[in-house]
């Protein structure tokens, strides 16, 4: 049973495999699952449109820097481990191939394979109230809705998806989503709110944003998978 402390002295943790739902499948969103995985949590990824979509809708743009400078040590890892290789025998130059060649390969690795949802539009999440003299497992401690995907038969219901955490990686389109609670909010996070024209910082930034999230769940004052393991 995931152990959730309330008190003032301590903060808010969940323990693996506690459920986080990340929205957003753009590079940040994609790296915030990955390390979740690493640490064990049950993570699933929600996004409105296609992987990388936001950088689709440029995709003839040149990369901003050379590929491996481009995603975390731990993205690079998982590729590698997959097929023998971080980045293609002939690497990128725009933003279509390396959607193509980078972030649609992540979302197949091992640890992201059947965890991520496209065509699933979060329209509204709220709080969940949990029970705090309850003797079973706590309830997740959000729902967030999503809308049915264009050109789908209408149903009843919409779809509802639970989960204790709740990541946003959706830039600065945050005001898009309707929200039941005042943020800020325990085990809810929203990263890459403030997007630049340098993508390494963006991404440093990001991944900066990743470890302080893990490390607050796993009641630690650091936890940093990217850090150089000493041999």
């Amino acid at each position: 049973m995931n152990e959730h402390h309330h008190s003032e002295e301590e903060a808010f943790t969940l323990d693996p495999p506690g459920t986080i739902v990340v929205v957003g499948a753009g590079t940040i969103g994609i790296e915030a699952a990955l390390y979740g995985r690493f640490l064990g949590y049950d993570v699933r990824i929600l996004e409105m449109d296609r992987i990388g979509s936001s950088l689709l809708q440029r995709p003839t743009e040149n990369l901003p820097a050379m590929p491996n400078r481009l995603l975390s040590s731990l993205a690079e890892s998982a590729l590698q481990a997959q097929r023998g290789e971080a980045i293609a025998t002939v690497p990128p130059t725009n933003l279509g191939e390396w959607v193509e060649q980078a972030l649609e390969p992540l979302c197949e690795v091992d640890l992201l394979r059947g965890r991520v949802q496209l065509d699933s539009r979060v329209t509204a999440i709220r709080q969940m109230p949990a029970e705090a003299d309850a003797e079973e497992d706590i309830p997740a401690d959000f729902e967030l809705t999503i809308a049915e995907p264009p050109g789908s038969a209408p149903t009843a219901e919409a779809q509802i998806l639970t989960a204790e955490a709740v990541i946003l990686a959706v830039g600065n389109q945050v005001s898009n989503l309707q929200l039941g609670f005042p943020p800020p909010a325990p085990y809810f996070f929203s990263i890459g709110t403030n997007p630049s024209n340098d993508w390494t910082n963006d991404l440093r930034a990001g991944l900066k944003e990743i470890t302080r999230i893990y490390a607050g769940l796993a009641g630690r004052t650091a936890l940093d998978l990217y850090r150089p393991r000493r041999v």
